[in-house]
């Protein structure tokens, strides 16, 4: 007579030893850290502003005044002065369509754009919906879908990382 005793079978302990393994792995690597609050480096226009770093935000957000949509070649370009500094004139990627926070207020329509930013020592185009965040304290938000992948955020701490992409 023959029976099967899980502890005579090696594979199930393997499988596990192999997942702890791999955590142990992961948890003892250094992630890099970004506080809540970083300076970013809008390497084309030669500016430096403040951004949040929003865990719970999925995209990136840009203050924006004058923001004039108009067609050039056939298609949607919009003029916006940049930080309140420099105008410039991008063609909008999209619209993003951003829900309304209560009851009370209408989702609004911002057009999308794309600029070069140095954010955490890297160079990278983001895309940002443009809005005025006058009201703000930050100007630029910086969302999930533009944060270096694999960092954290420690939302006790500001200005963890660099603006110098020249590595």
């Amino acid at each position: 007579m023959t029976h099967s005793n899980s502890c005579l079978n090696p594979m199930p302990q393997l499988i596990l030893l192999s997942i702890l393994m791999s955590f142990c792995q992961i948890a003892s690597a250094d992630p890099q850290v970004l506080g809540w609050q970083e300076t970013v480096y809008f390497t084309d226009e030669q500016l430096f502003a403040e951004a949040k770093i929003d865990t719970g935000a999925d995209h990136s957000s840009l203050h924006a005044l004058n923001i004039e949509p108009f067609e050039k070649n056939d298609q949607a370009w919009v003029r916006f002065e940049l930080l309140g500094q420099k105008t410039l004139e991008r063609p909008v990627l999209k619209n993003s369509v951003i829900k309304a926070k209560t009851a009370l207020q209408a989702a609004s329509v911002r057009p999308v754009i794309a600029l070069q930013l140095c954010f955490a020592g890297q160079k990278r185009v983001v895309q940002f919906n443009l809005v005025n965040r006058q009201h703000l304290k930050v100007p630029v938000l910086i969302g999930r879908a533009d944060m270096p992948k694999g960092w954290l955020v420690n939302p006790h701490q500001t200005h963890l990382v660099s603006t110098d992409c020249r590595l």
